[in-house]
């Protein structure tokens, strides 16, 4: 019996090196790997905001040079990810439910929503050596969005 929980798939070689060459392809262009959103699983669509999160926010302590604050980011900054992403992607889902009468699957605007705030994460590390790079991480946020 399998279940979509399945977590067999996060030790898959294949699926690793699919996530990866999705990621190379992004950061070479970063507009037409949007339009071709992957579709994941949800092991995968869980734990790859969390990695980017713990990344970034290691990187960011580092570069502070503070140990605690890495520890701190490591543990909470995927927390904050998964939430801060499942919250758009909710919103996402009822606003097109409700208004637009149509229903998406939620796993697929999740991803969306994480492939899309990539740039908020990485700009969010580079906001320490000058602070403007953070609204340059926010702007690909949509207007409605803006913290």
């Amino acid at each position: 019996m399998s279940s979509e929980f399945d977590l067999s798939s996060l030790f898959n070689r294949d699926r690793f090196q699919q996530v990866a060459s999705y990621f190379k392809s992004y950061l070479r262009n970063p507009v037409e790997s949007v339009k071709s959103i992957p579709d994941w699983e949800w092991p995968i669509d869980l734990l790859t905001p969390c990695a980017v999160a713990a990344l970034g926010g290691a990187i960011e302590g580092l570069i502070h040079r503070e140990f605690l604050a890495i520890i701190i980011s490591v543990i909470f900054g995927p927390i904050g990810a998964v939430l801060f992403t499942g919250v758009i992607s909710v919103s996402f889902y009822y606003t097109f439910f409700f208004f637009f009468n149509r229903e998406l699957i939620y796993r697929q605007i999740y991803t969306s929503v994480f492939i899309c705030s990539i740039p908020i994460y990485s700009f969010q590390v580079l906001s320490i050596i000058a602070a403007p790079f953070m609204l340059i991480g926010k702007s690909s946020l949509p207007d409605f969005y803006q913290l």
